[in-house]
């Protein structure tokens, strides 16, 4: 086997023990930090249990469902208690009406547990501080560019014009799309084209006989004159 060979036998075999120590490590603390909050809370059932010995009638059940609400949210759970209770309790003695009753108490303890651990502040034990919660003024924003955006100046783009709208007319109808059942209506010739008279010239009689001047009172002198100018006047021939 070459130098080479055995350096790199010799990094394999470090990074593989590297890893383990992190595992190993990852649970000693994690059964470490179970086996603190399990003692952590025995103790705030020992404390509270006197508040509940005149009120709880199954004050066993009740403190092991204390117990463990506590237990669960303490290690980052929300708080609201399982579907099903513990295996204990699926056994045959807590299947009649007094062993609903343990079982009863036990959900009521696991709400009373949790929401110690709420007060107690123990959901936070395991929860990662940021940096957002102590600098809240300070924001981290994230630029966002995508992969198709390489160029960070890009060419402006041309719209077209906007294209005004023109008024349609409708096309002309043809012979063979004018309907059949179309009546036109034409305007009547007279046979004879009337004449037109006005209304100011006289007729022809009154021309060629006019009416007397009408008067109301009858003058003598004027039939006198006319009488002896006729009986005056001669042919020519007599006077001749």
């Amino acid at each position: 086997m070459t130098n080479r060979t055995l350096q790199l036998l010799f990094s394999i075999l470090l990074v593989s023990q590297l890893t383990g120590c992190f595992t190993i490590r990852s649970y000693f603390d994690e059964l470490h930090y179970s086996r603190k909050i399990e003692n952590r809370a025995e103790k705030i059932w020992g404390e509270s249990k006197g508040a509940y010995r005149h009120v709880e009638h199954h004050l066993e059940d009740f403190g092991r469902g204390f117990v463990a609400g506590y237990e669960s949210t303490a290690k980052g759970g929300d708080g609201c208690p399982p579907v099903l209770p513990p295996t204990r309790y699926w056994r045959t003695k807590y299947s009649n009406d007094v062993g609903k009753k343990h079982i009863v108490a036990w959900f009521d303890g696991y709400q009373h547990g949790a929401a110690a651990a709420q007060g107690d502040n123990a959901a936070y034990g395991r929860r990662l501080l940021t940096s957002q919660e102590i600098y809240q003024n300070c924001r981290n924003y994230v630029e966002y560019y995508p992969e198709d955006l390489t160029d960070p100046h890009p060419e402006p783009i041309e719209l077209a014009p906007e294209r005004i709208p023109l008024e349609l007319t409708p096309p002309p109808l043809t012979p063979e799309s004018a309907p059949l059942d179309l009546e036109l209506k034409v305007p009547q010739v007279p046979k004879e084209t009337p004449k037109y008279v006005p209304e100011d010239v006289p007729d022809e009689t009154e021309l060629l006989f006019p009416a007397p001047p009408q008067s109301t009172q009858f003058n003598p002198n004027i039939w006198r004159d006319s009488s002896s100018q006729q009986q005056g006047m001669k042919p020519a021939s007599q006077n001749s």
